[in-house]
């Protein structure tokens, strides 16, 4: 009977492993599958910052089902990267956050990277066939901008008028969402109002809800 019972506990211990080994690995596998294009900013030596980004990226994901391209950051999250693919290629774009000389207004900036540089030109077209899929992964970017900055107003407006138009489709198509945890603003003849759907705007304002 003794030679039995030893058995018997190594089975059972092995088979808690096992089911704690799925428990654990099946939610990661639901994320995996459920959120493919989740922000991946280069892990920072502060876990709290690092759950931080994540938060913020998960709540985005699990709302957000437009297809959208992965999105790479550094500790500050001022400065996102990502690689729009189409019919001319590879194209890397940078979408920035950057201060103003007002307290908690930043400017957004975005556009194809200059390679030579590092900088943003935002005076580049570059027709890649895949403009849904670039605004939506621009739009994601606010979410884990403003858990870092939680007080910042974002202030956008294109260096055309097509630029313009075409944050204008973006914020349109994602507006339902956008606006549960953002408030929305458009500027019309100098005057802001709240963004309506299908009114041209000069310029873009927006800040996370508390």
């Amino acid at each position: 009977m003794e030679n039995n019972a030893a058995p018997n506990n190594s089975m059972d211990v092995r088979a808690k492993q096992r089911l704690c080994f799925h428990v654990v690995l099946f939610p990661l596998a639901c994320v995996v599958v459920v959120s493919p294009h989740v922000i991946s900013a280069v892990r920072p030596p502060s876990c709290e910052k690092w759950k931080l980004c994540v938060s913020s990226i998960f709540a985005y994901n699990f709302r957000m089902l437009l297809p959208r391209y992965e999105l790479k950051s550094d500790e500050s999250l001022t400065v996102f990267e990502f690689v729009s693919v189409g019919r001319k290629g590879e194209i890397p774009k940078i979408v920035q956050y950057s201060e103003t000389n007002l307290k908690d207004f930043y400017n957004l900036g975005f556009g194809d990277k200059d390679l030579q540089t590092g900088e943003v030109d935002d005076t580049v077209i570059s027709d890649n066939g895949d403009s849904q899929k670039v605004l939506a992964t621009v739009t994601a970017t606010p979410y884990a901008f403003t858990d870092k900055y939680p007080e910042a107003w974002i202030y956008a407006t294109g260096s055309t008028k097509s630029r313009t138009r075409l944050y204008r489709i973006g914020l349109t198509n994602n507006l339902d969402e956008i606006t549960e945890d953002f408030e929305l603003y458009g500027q019309r003849e100098g005057e802001w109002q709240e963004f309506v759907k299908g009114v041209e705007y000069e310029a873009f304002l927006v800040r996370r809800r508390s």
